[in-house]
Formats: C-alpha cells, structure tokens, sequence
C-alpha cells in the first residue's frame, strides 16, 4: 500500500531537517519523503 500526502511548504531547510531527523515511523513502516 501507497499512501501519499501533500508537503507543506511552511519550514525552512533547517527546520524541515530537524522535521525529519526528530520523525519516527511505525514498526513495519517504510516512510519517503519527497519535498520539492
């Protein structure tokens, strides 16, 4: 299954890395982010 979201442009390079490097998926979960 593929879900997909739309990005919100509302963060800066430095926030949008500590958006990513604080985010925790489910166990089992694969998550790709794709900003653009």
């Amino acid at each position: 299954m593929l879900i997909a979201g739309n990005w919100k442009m509302f963060k800066g390079p430095r926030e949008a890395r500590s958006f990513f490097g604080n985010f925790d998926a489910p166990a089992g979960v694969d998550v790709v982010f794709c900003p653009p």
